[in-house]
């Protein structure tokens, strides 16, 4: 089969654990992929989290044993991932018509700054191990099994990465509109843009997971206008998540913010 390995615009990686099995004989099984999320046409947010979630059924005749070895391509990531079976099973065979519960190979934040909405195709695909080449450190799989049939090893959705907001607010509810840190997670420094229709007295309040406030900052009395720009000192602050919310005349936001030393 040929590896295919799909990239989208504006996300990080995330990587997933290598492992090799020692089983011995080969059997025949029919893998059948279907990705669970993301769903067709899902729409992420600038920031979201994008979950690569999935289903393999084994369509073939012979069981897959809980210590065989799985390996995927997809879009999240450039390089295959490895699995056993039986991380996929709660250590259980897959038996021949069985299905394994939906699993998560990977997940990203949507970072798309390109400046524009960006329609991205999300894959996963089942490489045969027999066939596919691929190696561990430099060494071949002990390859326990071959897929008989690879025309339903891949499954694909399409999706929607927001861009970027030009300003602060890029959705509202409840009262409050969403505040956008930038960069988040964060280690020294965050800063945050805001379009104000009037000019206005803008306060950053910081509180930590407990509710408790552990920055306050008055940045004064701002001008109306579009791309106010304002930074804010992390030096005070430990590793951890933390509550954001900004007041800017008659406005309110909210926020959240991961601070990672």
């Amino acid at each position: 089969m040929k590896k295919t390995f799909l990239q989208t615009a504006g996300i990080f990686v995330c990587g997933l654990l290598l492992a090799i099995t020692t089983q011995a004989q080969i059997r025949q099984t029919n893998l059948q992929v279907q990705l669970v999320s993301p769903t067709a046409n899902q729409v992420y947010n600038f920031g979201d989290t994008i979950k690569l979630s999935f289903t393999l059924k084994n369509n073939g005749p012979d069981v897959l044993r809980a210590g065989d070895t799985l390996v995927f391509s997809h879009s999240l990531s450039q390089n295959p991932a490895a699995t056993l079976v039986g991380q996929l099973t709660n250590n259980a065979d897959l038996a021949s018509g069985a299905t394994t519960p939906a699993a998560i190979i990977a997940q990203a934040k949507n970072n798309n700054t390109t400046g524009s909405d960006q329609t991205a195709s999300i894959c996963i695909v089942a490489l045969n191990v027999n066939t596919a080449g691929l190696t561990i450190n430099g060494n071949p799989f002990n390859v326990t099994w071959n897929d008989s049939d690879t025309a339903n090893n891949r499954s694909c959705a399409t999706a929607t990465l927001k861009k970027q907001p030009t300003s602060g607010i890029f959705e509202t509810g409840n009262g409050y509109a969403a505040l956008v840190l930038s960069p988040n997670p964060a280690q020294d420094k965050v800063s945050f843009t805001l379009d104000l229709d009037k000019p206005g007295q803008v306060t950053l309040y910081i509180r930590d997971i407990q509710g408790r406030e552990v920055i306050r900052r008055d940045y004064g009395k701002a001008a109306a206008g579009a791309g106010k720009h304002f930074d804010l000192d992390l030096a005070p602050l430990k590793s951890g998540m933390y509550f954001a919310e900004l007041s800017a005349g008659d406005h309110k936001f909210k926020g959240k913010l991961s601070v990672q030393r």
